[in-house]
């Protein structure tokens, strides 16, 4: 783990590949946490340590005009941040989802939300929203992807 001012890096160990291994290693997915309690954090950091198809190297933001820049910035390729947090922020979140040329999507985790409510997070610009109550291995690494899949499809 390496810290940067009010950034820290998790990154989940990944076996070299020996001489004769022939097998494609996963792709590396960078993703930004914020606003997320130390309890949903370490769920979250676990989820991702024990998904199979990707590598994640994860990041903790705790100042969120520092996480804006780094994905307005194309440090990181998904954010995934509390809902609250996001809601609360409204002037922060318009710059990032309305900016087509950033390459990150932003995913909203929170607690029973509202469908009506998770629309209009979406129509605000997030990419998608998780209940932390239901996460799960597989739902978190096929949101990230997914999300990420749809970011790269060209807009007509």
């Amino acid at each position: 783990m390496a810290s940067s001012g009010s950034i820290v890096r998790l990154e989940r160990a990944t076996p070299k590949p020996t001489a004769g291994d022939t097998r494609r290693q996963p792709p590396t997915i960078r993703v930004l946490l914020l606003g997320l309690n130390d309890d949903d954090r370490t769920l979250v950091g676990r989820l991702l340590a024990r998904a199979p198809h990707a590598r994640f190297v994860v990041t903790v933001a705790c100042d969120p005009l520092q996480a804006v820049d780094g994905l307005l910035a194309g440090l990181h390729d998904v954010g995934l941040v509390e809902l609250e947090l996001f809601r609360s922020s409204t002037a922060l979140w318009p710059r990032v989802g309305l900016a087509r040329s950033v390459t990150a999507s932003v995913i909203l985790l929170g607690e029973a939300a509202s469908p009506a409510l998770i629309a209009d997070l979406v129509a605000a610009g997030a990419a998608d929203y998780l209940d932390k109550d239901e996460l799960d291995v597989e739902r978190l690494e096929r949101a990230v992807c997914l999300t990420m899949a749809r970011r790269r499809r060209p807009v007509d």
